[in-house]
């Protein structure tokens, strides 16, 4: 217990040691998520909701970490990933870079907090914190407390975006902290592709925020994709809250850091709205990953599609927790959830629970979950066809997590493929 108040107090001296920002808004703003997580700390074991997540060695490296004053990589961030035929936003070690970004479209903003506020005294009543409360857990609290720079997306009313928003968030910098916050508002009738892409070749911690609202008849589709470096450490939250007849496709794609955990938190809202969710998870070595999503059907005629799949070898250890809340105003929902693991070694272990929690008649909700290694009679099938053992595997491998990646533009999923491909050990 000392020991927590200790790293909570540390963290505390540092933040008070910042440059205080230009803004007063801004900086009491900061202040409050300061006191809301010096109040709970880092989350534990003794939440539910966190009993399986082992947050020992994070606490003790922001600590380490957040001191560091080292400000320059040894990577050329021009080197790293991007994507062609998209609007290219680059942040690199936390800040935005516009010499390697594309020309910014009208209604999107990347760079300081304190400068956006000057430009926009609104963010904060209108976008920062109305979906992401400081109050529900320690580590958004942090990232109130710390986070300098902001991704905002507002799209106007009737507007398509001809090409994918795609926030390349780089590291090069080792032993790093960042506190992304991503802020995205689809007014009415709107459309857009948006990419959060989290990719590092040094260890550092993330702390990312993602806040989501869609106007009535808007649609999104999202992507989060966290490829961290082995030793990483990278904690997400997505909120995203539909109005009437919008629509939300979020894919979530973990395949990297020692330590990750995502959770994203959907609020269907408005009646007609619907969402599909999908999510891959890939883990080897001693790593951990955990994925939770939950579902809110807070209106009648909504609908709601999820499917996870997890791919653990080595020692891995892997979470997934999936929930469906259907409210009492939620009539005629239409729900289902769907959770496939596939452990490739003895060692390999995955917990995971999906949930259902309802309150209104009428309404059509099934979910279930299924862990185990390959299938022998796909394996035989393809043995018969004289395809090599390893071939075989490979290939039910590749297929497993194929579905989930088909939701993925076709470069990212190259991408994507060859890494996995790397992490349980099949040959290009």
């Amino acid at each position: 217990m000392n020991k927590s108040i200790n790293k909570v107090d540390t963290l505390r001296k540092i933040w008070e040691q910042r440059p205080e920002p230009e803004n007063t808004v801004l900086a009491q703003r900061q202040k409050f998520g300061l006191e809301s997580f010096i109040k709970q700390g880092f989350p534990n074991k003794k939440n539910e909701k966190w009993k399986y997540t082992d947050l020992k060695k994070l606490e003790k490296n922001y600590s380490r970490w957040l001191a560091r004053k080292e400000t320059s990589g040894n990577t050329d961030p021009k080197k790293l990933i991007s994507l062609k035929n998209s609007i290219h936003i680059a942040i690199v070690d936390g800040t935005f870079r516009p010499d390697i970004s594309s020309t910014l479209p009208k209604g999107v903003y990347a760079g300081s907090i304190n400068d956006l506020i000057n430009t926009n005294p609104d963010l904060i009543s209108n976008y920062w914190g109305n979906l992401a409360k400081d109050e529900d857990n320690g580590l958004i609290s942090l990232n109130s407390a710390f986070s300098d720079t902001v991704v905002l997306i507002s799209i106007a009313k009737e507007i398509t975006l001809e090409h994918p928003l795609y926030l390349n968030f780089i590291g090069t910098i080792s032993e790093s902290v960042i506190f992304p916050r991503v802020l995205i508002h689809l007014k009415e009738s709107s459309k857009a592709e948006i990419i959060e892409h989290y990719t590092s070749n040094q260890p550092r911690i993330v702390n990312a925020v993602t806040e989501i609202n869609c106007e009535p008849r808007s649609r999104l589709i999202y992507c989060k994709i966290q490829q961290e470096h082995e030793e990483s450490s990278h904690t997400s939250t997505q909120y995203a809250s539909l109005d009437k007849e919008s629509y939300i496709s979020s894919t979530s794609i973990d395949v990297g850091a020692e330590l990750s955990r995502n959770e994203s938190k959907i609020i269907l809202r408005g009646q007609g709205s619907q969402a599909k969710c999908n999510g891959l998870l890939v883990a080897n070595t001693k790593n951990y990953v955990e994925s939770r999503i939950d579902v809110e059907h807070a209106a009648p005629d909504t609908k709601s599609r999820e499917k996870y799949k997890s791919i653990l070898s080595d020692q891995a250890k892997g979470v997934f927790n999936g929930g469906i809340l259907v409210d009492k105003d939620g009539k005629k929902t239409d729900a289902a959830l769907v959770n496939r693991n596939l452990l490739l070694s003895e060692a390999a272990e995955i917990n995971a629970k999906p949930e259902l929690e309802i309150y209104a008649d009428d309404v059509k909700c099934t979910h279930g979950s299924t862990t185990g290694q390959l299938s022998e009679d796909e394996l035989f099938y393809l043995l018969t066809r004289g395809i090599s053992l390893t071939d075989s595997h490979n290939i039910l491998i590749q297929a497993f997590a194929g579905e989930i990646l088909e939701n993925v533009g076709i470069e990212l999923r190259v991408n994507l493929r060859q890494h996995i491909n790397r992490m349980v050990g099949i040959s290009s």
